[in-house]
């Protein structure tokens, strides 16, 4: 069955990830799309096999994050990991360090390649990681441009960021 990633149906059945999570304990961690109907008692068992994070998206298909369950991702020990909408940052950087939780950010925080790194949302996105409770994946170029590969104003943003805070960036193939 096709996945249609910006709905709850194909997150909502973890099978697949809990039984490779439980096949390889030390190895592999996971991270998934967490809905608010999720009890703890499922939480927990979701950490038993490993999973360490839940996954949000900002812009036109976002499942709601809100204080609550950050609290319960936070009292989890996990991560929000999130990919918020095109050059969003400056508008909701309050609300998520507001979460205290510590974040990822995917596809170099949706900042578009277009504005460079003096663009209000890539200072944004600095500001954020020097709280110590942010990091950016390194991944998913095109996802910032729509210039064909190597992405040429990609690499300006990302030798920025390994200036900027090396320790803070993940990386991802996508």
């Amino acid at each position: 069955k096709e996945c249609d990633w910006s709905s709850d149906v194909c997150s909502s059945d973890l099978t697949h990830l809990t039984d490779t999570l439980k096949k390889w304990p030390d190895r592999m961690r996971g991270v998934v799309r967490l809905r608010s109907e999720f009890t703890d008692h499922e939480l927990e068992q979701l950490n038993a096999v490993g999973v360490r994070g839940a996954r949000y998206f900002g812009g036109a298909h976002r499942i709601p994050l809100t204080p609550e369950i950050a609290s319960r991702i936070r009292n989890m020990g996990w991560h929000v990991q999130f990919f918020p909408g095109q050059d969003q940052l400056p508008d909701i950087a309050p609300f998520l360090l507001g979460l205290n939780v510590p974040i990822v950010f995917d596809h170099f925080a949706h900042v578009s390649a277009a504005g460079g790194a003096n663009s209000r949302a890539f200072r944004t996105l600095c500001e954020m990681i020097d709280t110590g409770r942010v990091w950016v994946k390194i991944s998913g170029p095109m996802r910032i441009t729509e210039e064909e590969p190597p992405y040429p104003s990609v690499t300006p943003l990302a030798t920025a960021l390994v200036r900027h805070a090396p320790e803070r960036l993940l990386w991802g193939s996508d």
